[in-house]
């Protein structure tokens, strides 16, 4: 009965890895990484499919706290460590690559340790902050702060200023967010009068959608993702007030991004799947 139960979860992981799931039927795939190994750029330059740091304007983490061990990615904090942030992302630190999207379906499954000054997120910001672009979005797939909840949010940073919108989502009771989940999120081009739409999914339910108005500029920006191992108590960036572990860690199955209008690719490890590659 064991090995029948094990098979039927390992046929549902590669069913998934094939197929979109439902709120975006007849999607394709269009980027993969299921982590067998962790191709990680050793100087945050070159053709690879992640780099470290996740945001160029920070220094690179420690890099023995990445690693890949049966298929799952660990991004680790440790107690002391400099950048306050261990995180990966989908551009090289001077942009020379970077494998960027605009629209469609982004998803992670993904855990994290439910401590005291944990800042885990899922989140994508655009390429075209690298060259200082006085107005940018950012998408923050899943963000929490070492509680049972996390929040979801749609941010248009005008020189500083932020215009908006948000959810805090507290999963139903039993759900656990150190255990693996999947965070979704569905990103629609406008259409005639109505505007580009936000869609937030955990687990494939729909949770939120965002109504604020997206502006023609940030949504034609070019989005790349970022996961990461934060620290940083009450949303201050490594602030350790109250922190007793020694390491935090944030895990990631697998990443997927899904286009309507994309085109599939088959597998093709370390570079990843088919992108929009500058």
């Amino acid at each position: 009965m064991n090995k029948l139960f094990a098979l039927v979860i390992l046929l549902t992981v590669i069913c998934r890895a094939q197929s979109p799931p439902p709120q975006v039927a007849g999607y394709n795939l269009v980027f993969s990484d299921d982590f067998t190994s962790l191709n990680l750029s050793p100087n945050s330059l070159g053709n690879y499919t992640w780099y470290n740091p996740g945001m160029w304007w920070q220094g690179a983490a420690p890099y023995p706290n990445y690693s890949s061990t049966n298929s799952v990615a660990q991004l680790l904090w440790t107690n002391g460590q400099s950048p306050a942030n261990t995180s990966i992302s989908t551009c090289a630190l001077d942009a020379s690559y970077c494998r960027t999207w605009q629209h469609g379906y982004f998803e992670a499954r993904m855990r994290f340790d439910v401590v005291t000054g944990a800042w885990p997120a899922f989140w994508m910001i655009p390429k075209e902050g690298h060259n200082n672009a006085q107005e940018q979005g950012e998408w923050d797939i899943m963000e929490a702060q070492g509680q049972e909840w996390y929040q979801v949010h749609i941010h248009d940073w005008v020189n500083g200023s932020n215009n908006s919108c948000g959810y805090q989502y507290n999963p139903p009771t039993g759900v656990n967010l150190a255990d693996m989940h999947v965070y979704g999120m569905l990103w629609t081009p406008a259409s005639g009068s109505t505007g580009p739409q936000m869609k937030f999914y955990f687990d494939d339910n729909l949770i939120y959608t965002c109504t604020m108005a997206i502006n023609s500029t940030i949504d034609s920006q070019n989005y790349f993702i970022i996961i990461g191992s934060q620290e940083g108590v009450n949303w201050s960036y490594g602030n350790l007030m109250g922190v007793t572990a020694n390491t935090i860690a944030t895990n990631v199955d697998w990443v997927h991004v899904w286009q309507e209008r994309g085109t599939t690719s088959l597998p093709a490890h370390p570079t990843g799947l088919a992108a929009t590659v500058h």
